[in-house]
């Protein structure tokens, strides 16, 4: 695969950004409503802007990068709920990790893992895609769920939709609809069933093209959950000791 070939990159940040930001702002097109995945939640960041991301455990949430990368708008709360403007829970950030490995030019590694100040209340994290576990090929399905807005315009909802895999290397996932990720819809997870268990395969970073444009892309880029496993995403788990002492 052309990484990135030698088309234009967005990333999938909300539509609520700080002036003269210019990010894609649109749609999980052709999905639905989403009730189903409440470990998907919202990430915000100073000044009321937001991303999405995943509970990979009890504290800890699994976002994109670039959504936490400028550290004069770190992020502040973790949203539970479906509906991001009336929340089930919302949890203060107490730190955040990006992976060390993380490219701002080619969005390898667009990991990120957001430090909860307490843990979530009767959230059950989602499981991981280990690199032993990873047998993804193109042509398989993925299922993205994320917070972005919608073809008839904005949206506080999480939605889900299906996407094919087209593309893929050892770092990114690219799928090609139905379902397309844009505005809002970054450090959502795209979802693999393995052994009949939802495991998160993929993180959203980025589109080739704003999602609205006539004749656009749909192409999704994901970064791949396994490429990070064992550098980053597991050993910054298995860390337990912060600022706050042991857990």
């Amino acid at each position: 695969m052309s990484r990135l070939c030698s088309l234009l990159v967005f990333p999938l940040l909300s539509a609520c950004l700080p002036a003269g930001a210019a990010f894609a702002q649109s749609k999980i097109a052709h999905g639905v409503p989403d009730s189903t995945h409440a470990a998907v939640g919202t990430v915000v960041f100073a000044p009321n802007s937001t991303c999405s991301g995943v509970l990979v455990d009890r504290k800890w949430v699994l976002t994109a990068a670039h959504c936490v990368e400028n550290p004069t708008f770190p992020p502040t709360h973790f949203l539970a709920g479906s509906d991001y403007t009336a929340p089930t829970q919302t949890i203060p950030v107490a730190r955040h990790v990006m992976d060390p490995a993380y490219d701002p030019d080619t969005f390898d590694h667009d990991f990120a893992l957001v430090r909860l100040a307490r843990s979530t209340s009767g959230l059950g994290p989602m499981p991981l895609l280990t690199p032993a576990n990873d047998h993804l090929q193109t042509g398989d399905t993925l299922t993205l769920v994320g917070y972005g807005t919608t073809e008839s315009g904005g949206n506080t909802h999480r939605r889900r939709g299906q996407a094919t895999i087209s593309q893929m290397d050892a770092t990114l996932l690219i799928t090609d609809g139905p379902a397309q990720a844009c505005g809002g819809d970054s450090g959502g997870p795209a979802l693999r069933a393995v052994g009949g268990v939802e495991v998160v395969a993929g993180i959203m970073s980025f589109t080739y093209s704003t999602c609205d444009a006539p004749g656009a892309s749909t192409e999704t880029g994901h970064g791949r959950v396994s490429a990070a496993y064992d550098s980053f995403l597991l050993p910054t788990l298995l860390d337990v000791v912060f600022d706050d002492g042991f857990e």
